[in-house]
């Protein structure tokens, strides 16, 4: 096998997961005990695959959330 095939992105990524590509989730909290620490923060992005089959970031939608009192 060459550099150049090792190196390759594979275009058949999606078809692991059933067509849908993963999404990255990330979570503020203001601690590990769910009863005391509020989430505070919440931000997903999806991973695409570009015309050339790389890995890319899609665009990233997050949101405030309001603590419990």
């Amino acid at each position: 096998m060459s550099q150049a095939d090792h190196t390759r992105p594979n275009p058949s990524l999606a078809a692991r997961f059933r067509g849908f590509l993963p999404v990255v989730i990330d979570v503020e909290t203001g601690g590990f005990d769910c009863n005391r620490h509020a989430l505070l923060e919440i931000a997903a992005s999806p991973i695409d695959l570009d015309q050339d089959g790389w890995l890319v970031p899609g665009p990233i939608v997050s949101t405030h959330v309001q603590p419990f009192p």
